[in-house]
């Protein structure tokens, strides 16, 4: 069964199962079931990739359907930084437009209703001129 359902609303489920034969017939409700899309936790983002020239760095991943999530948040850090958000996205694409002169890192992670998932990684991507 998949649904889609509304991120603004807690949404009840029970199940119940059918008895085949000339006449169909119901069996009993299931427990109540309650999903609330605030407790979802995204997934992390799969084949995240860089593609770095000499004035930006443009990443790209793989989407995935959970449609209750919200975006991307991308995170970056350089060899004298920590990691800090570079910026959002709702697309499976960001451009970074600082030239990559050193080293840095890469972190994208998926955002719900409420809670950001786990984040994808890629290192050591700097800008190496083709001869």
């Amino acid at each position: 069964f998949k649904d889609t359902f509304s991120v603004n609303s807690v949404i009840y489920y029970t199940v119940r199962s059918l008895t085949g034969g000339s006449a169909r017939d119901e069996g009993a409700a299931s427990e109540e079931l309650t999903v609330d899309a605030a407790d979802l936790v995204p997934l992390m983002p799969l084949n995240l990739q860089a593609f770095p020239a000499a004035e930006r760095v443009i990443l790209s991943w793989t989407e995935f359907d959970e449609l209750w999530v919200t975006g991307f948040n991308v995170y970056r850090k350089t060899d004298s930084s920590d990691f800090v958000l570079l910026g959002k996205t709702q697309t499976p694409t960001f451009l970074d437009p600082e030239a990559p002169s050193s080293k840095r890192e890469y972190r994208v992670a998926a955002v719900g209703t409420a809670k950001e998932g786990p984040a994808a990684e890629i290192k050591d991507i700097i800008y190496i001129p083709q001869r």
